[in-house]
């Protein structure tokens, strides 16, 4: 029976799936059967009802209202998008996921809503200038699609081509597709885009993007891929089913492909289309591409049977690696006793556990991965009852030869740790807000007369600094003065006098930046290093204390905005190496205010992780190398 299942043809399981809404799918096939010029119709309203059983939605008033009052929130209310969201869930005053109603696709798509895509797709195509390069397989792959993934069908074919078309029109940029595209780009980052990553919900749709510039690397993907797609420009979405250096999961981007078939990535904000230019930002490890069709080469379609890791279930991912990089080619040898599954994967390390990238067959105990990207650390593993197992040494390829971090445990070492997680990339940015920010001291609460107690001379570091004050006057009332386009970004200051800090009523600077509740003055002063002071101002903005009376002051304890990832005095730590069954502990410790904690006993050539018992969630993997941690 699943023999003959298999074999009936795609479209008649399609329509047998439909249930009460064939005759709804049998009116498009109708329509586009009568005359002999609609053949290209026919064969794409085929190919979207074929793919159509398997994808679905979710419709919800609840959810409707969510998704289309969380941008107007922040707008209207100058808050976070988190508050935003708290705000108007408490509004709902019941759970989402209780609201949510699954619909298929095959069971309610209609026939007027199927038509309007398929003549609004042709439209597009018909007037793009670059049509005579554009197969119909392709056509159908990056422009004939009515949805992304399991955003609500909306109608918006119409409304992007009104919209983009005339746009695109008036910017008069010809026959190469690749122009287009760029200008288009231009014309879509002159609008603001609030950015987050903390929606959680199914992708929101047309419409909603259409009215609010809302979400993060998906949402930007999502919007761009409707924009291009209504305009003729054959566009998609690729992927990374996790950052293999970095906690975060998924991450999305555009490309387009040109009039010689190549693919050209960009990501709106933040990488132009270019042909000569490709964003090498991030690491990728393995790329997929997100498909409208069914892969035959992805694993549920190959392995219906296995189970497979939740990143690599989808049957719409196509590995589209070697289109990115010249990738290497691995082997690893899997011993006997490791598991009876033929498949095998590679994983990287998602700051918690192991997150499947990559998979092969295994055959003789050999397991070969090709198109793998460099520099990063690969774990071979097994999934199964649910999880991902660790079941080989890590390896990375560095300069093109794999290294096997096969830990020595006859040769130990002594580490000096600082930090738990690399210094993220934003710091750079924010660091320079450090210098010429001043301590001053003053008898006016204005600070009329104020004397510089001490002046940051270089960017600060991600650590409390602690600086001697050679002034012998007292005063009262005591200052950080934000320096130049410098927001104030304090996070924790202590003034000092004799060993003891000195308390104070504390004054300054009103507001915040975007009434953020945590960054206020009062962060300043909170015994919580990973809150600061973002003013609403970008220079002249001030936080200090009302000390009572005048006192002299001989040392300012400081530490500016930071990740909170170094070694925080009192919290209680653990160093952990991988052998290849897993982490092994090498032992608790408590941190201290020097910032720094030293193992005495860790073997060599082994891949580490430090984590923090106490509070956090940043963490990351890294090898100790000429006395540094070197991070992956």
């Amino acid at each position: 029976m699943l023999v003959a299942c298999m074999q009936e043809p795609p479209l008649e399981r399609a329509l047998k799936a439909a249930g009460e809404n064939r005759g709804e799918l049998q009116q498009v096939l109708n329509r586009y059967s009568r005359r002999p010029e609609d053949s290209l119709k026919l064969k794409a309203a085929v190919f979207l009802i074929e793919n159509m059983p398997y994808y679905s939605y979710y419709e919800s008033e609840k959810l409707d209202f969510l998704k289309n009052n969380i941008y107007p929130t922040v707008k209207e209310k100058k808050i976070y998008i988190a508050e935003a969201i708290s705000l108007l869930k408490e509004q709902l005053g019941i759970h989402l996921v209780l609201d949510l109603q699954k619909k298929k696709d095959i069971e309610t798509i209609s026939a007027d809503y199927l038509i309007n895509n398929i003549e609004y797709a042709f439209k597009a195509w018909e007037k793009a200038p670059w049509k005579q390069h554009i197969s119909f397989d392709l056509f159908c792959r990056e422009i004939l699609p009515y949805r992304v993934a399991d955003e609500t069908p909306d109608d918006w074919r119409e409304l992007y081509f009104n919209t983009f078309s005339p746009v695109l029109d008036s910017l008069g940029v010809g026959a190469d597709p690749v122009a287009a595209c760029q200008a288009l780009y231009d014309y879509l980052v002159r609008e603001e885009w609030i950015f987050t990553v903390e929606l959680n919900l199914p992708h929101v749709g047309a419409f909603t993007l259409f009215n609010y510039r809302l979400g993060g690397c998906l949402e930007y993907c999502d919007f761009v891929l409707y924009v291009m797609r209504s305009v003729g420009i054959p566009c998609g979405i690729d992927l990374i089913v996790q950052n293999p250096d970095k906690m975060y999961a998924a991450h999305y981007w555009n490309y387009m492909t040109d009039t010689l078939g190549h693919p050209i990535d960009f990501t709106l904000y933040e990488h132009r289309p270019d042909r000569e230019v490709r964003d090498s930002s991030r690491k990728k490890g393995k790329v997929y591409r997100s498909c409208f069709d069914i892969q035959p080469g992805s694993l549920p379609v190959l392995y219906p049977n296995q189970e497979i890791p939740p990143a690599l279930r989808s049957p719409f991912l196509k590995d589209v690696s070697r289109e990115y990089y010249d990738g290497y080619e691995l082997h690893v040898e899997v011993p006997e006793g490791r598991g009876t599954d033929k498949l095998f994967y590679l994983s990287v390390f998602n700051n918690h556990s192991l997150v499947p990238v990559a998979w092969t067959v295994v055959e003789k105990n050999k397991a070969v991965f090709k198109d793998l990207e460099g520099e990063i650390v690969y774990f071979p593993a097994r999934f199964y009852g649910g999880k991902t197992v660790q079941a080989g040494y890590p390896v990375v390829i560095r300069e093109g030869q794999v290294v096997t971090l096969q830990p020595d445990t006859t040769r130990k070492r002594v580490l000096h740790l600082h930090r738990k997680h690399p210094t993220p990339n934003w710091w750079e940015a924010y660091a320079i807000r450090s210098v010429n920010g001043r301590f001053q001291g003053a008898n006016d609460p204005d600070f009329l007369h104020p004397e510089d107690l001490y002046v940051i001379g270089e960017e600060a570091e991600m650590k409390y600094y602690l600086v001697d004050v050679n002034s012998t006057n007292r005063y009262r009332y005591v200052r950080y003065l934000s320096a130049e386009e410098g927001y104030c970004n304090m996070a924790e200051i202590r003034f000092l006098a004799d060993g003891e800090v000195l308390r104070g009523e504390v004054m300054g600077t009103e507001g915040s930046y975007k009434n953020s509740a945590e960054r206020t003055k009062y962060a300043v002063f909170d015994n919580d290093p990973l809150t600061f002071y973002d003013a609403i101002e970008a220079s002249g903005a001030w936080v200090g204390l009302d000390l009572g009376e005048p006192k002299r002051i001989d040392r300012i304890r400081y530490l500016f905005r930071n990740d909170d990832n170094g070694i925080r005095n009192g919290d209680h730590y653990e160093l952990f190496f991988f052998d290849e069954n897993g982490r092994r502990s090498l032992g608790m410790q408590t941190g201290t205010e020097a910032g720094v904690l030293v193992y005495d006993n860790v073997p060599s050539n082994a891949l580490l992780l430090l984590r923090n018992h106490s509070r956090g969630r940043e963490e990351r993997i890294f090898t100790y190398e000429n006395e540094q941690q070197v991070w992956w």
